[in-house]
């Protein structure tokens, strides 16, 4: 926020929460497969995508 407020550009931090954001939901399917993903663990990475797409907008 710092940097958007001094009018750097900002858009290789919201390339790398995008990524980031994705890889999280990629990770998500090995753990599904071999049943290690819990409820818990699903809402807590769900969480994670999901601040991780809001701070890219």
């Amino acid at each position: 926020m710092e940097r958007k407020h001094a009018g750097a550009d900002i858009d290789r931090a919201r390339l790398v929460f995008f990524f980031l954001g994705c890889l999280m939901l990629v990770c998500m399917i090995p753990l599904r497969l071999f049943e290690l993903l819990s409820g818990p663990v699903m809402a807590t990475d769900l969480a994670v995508v999901v601040a991780n797409f809001s701070a890219t907008r």
